[in-house]
């Protein structure tokens, strides 16, 4: 991690330090580590540096935490020079991928409907609000990407590329009927 984002870092935590605890990273688009602070507000945090996507979470987070405060991890601070944001660290908990992978089959259904009902009340939260969420982009001075009334092809080939490369590990393959479906959406790999 360059010294220069940690200080940066530092800097926008009003903390006297940081320093890498965990690397988090899971894909190649950005890299996420956990921080340990010194002498700051919070015990740890979450540093998302670099990717194609770093003022998506900045904007998004800080809409989450406007409309629906607790549905998620806050925004804590970031650096559009430097492209980073700060999350707050919600801890190494359980996650659905890990109760999906697991042995337990009620483990991972309970996990799936947690997260299926978690998405729907979010939904519930933030139906109407596109409004908000635009000023809020804008606000940001947040790209105009952000505003387009759907995902976009990138998005979504930078998403399914994502899933594509945790199936071997699900002890999944891709299915030729999917592949199909994939490639009429111009979502194919």
């Amino acid at each position: 991690m360059p010294a220069d984002v940690l200080a940066a870092a530092a800097a926008a935590l009003g903390a006297t330090g940081v320093e890498v605890r965990d690397d988090l990273t899971t894909s190649g688009r950005a890299v996420v580590v956990r921080l340990e602070v010194s002498g700051g507000d919070v015990a740890t945090a979450i540093l998302k540096l670099g990717g194609d996507h770093v003022m998506a979470n900045w904007c998004g987070l800080a809409f989450m935490d406007a409309i629906t405060p607790g549905a998620g991890p806050r925004l804590l601070a970031g650096d559009r020079r430097l492209r980073f944001v700060l999350i707050e660290d919600l801890g190494s908990g359980p996650s659905l991928k890990s109760a999906l992978a697991g042995d337990d089959p009620d483990a991972a259904e309970a996990a799936m409907l947690a997260h299926a009902s978690s998405l729907g009340r979010l939904a519930v939260a933030t139906r109407g609000r596109r409004g908000d969420y635009e000023r809020l982009v804008r606000e940001l001075d947040g790209p105009e990407e952000l505003l387009a009334p759907s995902p976009s092809a990138e998005m979504l080939l930078d998403s399914w590329g994502a899933v594509e490369r945790e199936l071997p590990a699900l002890g999944l393959r891709l299915t030729a009927a999917a592949a199909g479906d994939l490639e009429a959406t111009g979502g194919s790999s």
